[in-house]
């Protein structure tokens, strides 16, 4: 599933040994992320992932309050029927 970020946060950075720095990043709006169910890497109920911005772990408060599900629809269909087949 994929989930578009509806409201801004800021959420603490985490080193490559999975420790936090104590400083924070801006997850933007409009930015899109996929959740991927079997990553835990700092304990987050939800692992999502984004190509661009990297893993980021949340708890399943913020998914709800701060990001809405995006229907992909070749996600969903597996496929896209253009035009007509005959």
């Amino acid at each position: 599933m994929k989930y578009k970020c509806i409201n801004e946060f800021y959420i603490e950075i985490y080193d490559e040994v999975w420790m936090p720095t104590g400083e924070y990043r801006t997850i933007h709006t409009g930015t899109v992320w996929e959740l991927d169910e079997y990553t835990s890497n700092i304990g987050g109920e939800v692992h999502l992932d984004n190509d661009d911005e990297g893993w980021i772990e949340i708890s399943r408060k913020t998914l709800e309050e701060c990001f809405e599900e995006v229907i992909d629809l070749i996600d969903k269909l597996g496929y896209i029927n253009v035009g007509n087949h005959d």
